[in-house]
């Protein structure tokens, strides 16, 4: 496996063959170290599967009657539900195997390419060729083997392999007929815990407004009855009214 991915190539030829926008952007090396995460994942699961298997054959001599047949029935179901989990694991590994190999060999292939149209370039220059005349002449001949690359590196990618949804384990319930008088014991209640809200109007109260801290007020001056909460009254004070000192220019 590669350590690091192809870098694309660079250059008069690259610039000319519109490299930067065919050039995979895709890292070949991250696919392979996906490829190798699923790997792990599907060894652990064979490992307890057939762990699951020997459990299995080992609790069969050990229950029997309902009991053991229902826990061969969950075990047997568990164990195949793992077995199928390993193999799509295996699979998808086997789709990033793939799209890496595809990424890779488009790479080197664009990479040849380039390489090649920048020796013509050197040659061409060497032989006083016009400057106009070597560009359409690298364009004419290699543009279309470029895209020819890039097409067939998608082709590739689409025929790897898939693996297809993951699979889904199904667990059916019997549902309970026993309610709770039929046990004899005392049903416990659910109580309401939850906090009242202390900002709706109790009965008989007008409704808030969306600013209860400063009610409307009548042209009067005094306050709206139906302009929500009333701020407390006002008691009137015995001491006498303070003086206002003069104010200082």
């Amino acid at each position: 496996m590669a350590t690091a991915d192809i870098p694309p190539p660079v250059g008069r030829a690259a610039g000319l063959l519109g490299v930067p926008a065919l050039f995979p952007q895709v890292s070949e090396t991250g696919l392979d170290s996906l490829a190798v995460q699923d790997d792990g994942i599907a060894a652990a699961g064979e490992e307890y599967g057939n762990w699951l298997r020997s459990h299995r054959d080992h609790t069969a001599d050990l229950l029997e009657g309902a009991a053991g047949d229902a826990d061969q029935e969950s075990v047997t179901r568990l164990m195949n539900y793992v077995f199928h989990v390993t193999d799509w694991y295996r699979s998808r590994a086997q789709k990033r195997r793939d799209y890496s190999a595809a990424v890779r060999g488009t790479k080197h292939r664009m990479v040849s390419t380039v390489d090649a149209a920048e020796q013509d370039l050197e040659r061409a220059e060497k032989m006083k060729v016009p400057g106009g005349e070597i560009q359409t002449l690298l364009v004419e001949r290699y543009s279309p083997e470029m895209e020819s690359h890039l097409m067939n590196g998608l082709g590739e990618v689409a025929s790897a392999t898939q693996p297809g949804p993951p699979p889904t384990m199904t667990i059916t319930t019997t549902p309970s007929t026993t309610t709770p008088e039929d046990t004899g014991k005392p049903v416990i209640q659910t109580v309401n815990n939850e906090i009242p809200d202390l900002t709706t109007p109790h009965l008989g109260e007008a409704p808030t407004t969306d600013n209860p801290v400063n009610p409307t007020t009548d042209p009067k001056g005094g306050i709206n009855p139906t302009s929500g909460r009333h701020p407390p009254p006002t008691i009137p004070s015995t001491q006498p009214p303070i003086q206002r000192a003069a104010s200082r220019t």
